[in-house]
């Protein structure tokens, strides 16, 4: 039980650190179209 709850917790972790880096993206992707 105790292992499959850090494999949740490694897989939440994963999960919302490739959002971060979308969600960076995207507004990065915004601040060209804006300034260009």
């Amino acid at each position: 039980l105790n292992q499959q709850v850090a494999v949740i917790a490694n897989t939440t972790r994963q999960f919302f650190k490739r959002l971060d880096k979308m969600m960076l993206a995207e507004s990065g992707m915004g601040r060209l179209c804006v300034s260009g």
